[in-house]
């Protein structure tokens, strides 16, 4: 009787892992990935010019996911005279976050028209997909870009 107990426990347990291992891999990971404005993707290897647009093509589970792009001054980056300090390749000269639930627009523009700091050449970029969680934020996925020079 005890052997009998002992042996469906077992297979209880390894049905209930074998369930779990499933399911885990029916999730969809987490991913982001670049939609040119002709309708081109792209999830690596992405070069864009200066004052193209795109949007943020995504998969995730989370409830309301942001998109979050970000680019930071090369050697080819024309920039123009900031309102305070100065700025040098390695540092961010752009970024900008949006929706991806339809709270804010889709499109994400590769310029500075506000602040006029970024006006023109190249910069090395990141595309992040993120979610918020109270103030914190909480990085999915990233991928690359490069706008050209």
């Amino acid at each position: 009787m005890r052997r009998r107990h002992a042996i469906t426990l077992i297979a209880a347990a390894v049905s209930l892992a074998a369930a779990s291992l499933a399911g885990a891999a029916g999730r969809e990971a987490d991913a982001i990935w670049i939609v040119k404005s002709n309708g081109d993707t792209a999830r690596s290897d992405v070069v864009m010019s200066f004052g193209e647009s795109f949007k943020a093509g995504y998969s995730s589970r989370a409830k309301e996911p942001w998109a979050f792009a970000q680019c930071w001054a090369n050697s080819t980056t024309v920039l123009g005279t900031p309102n305070q300090g100065t700025y040098r390749p390695g540092d961010v000269i752009w970024s900008a976050y949006l929706s991806l639930t339809g709270l804010t627009g889709d499109t994400f523009l590769l310029r500075d028209p506000i602040q006029g700091l970024w006006l023109g050449g190249g910069a090395d970029c990141k595309l992040s997909l993120v979610a918020f969680t109270g103030n914190k934020q909480s990085t999915l996925a990233t991928t690359a870009f490069t706008v050209s020079g």
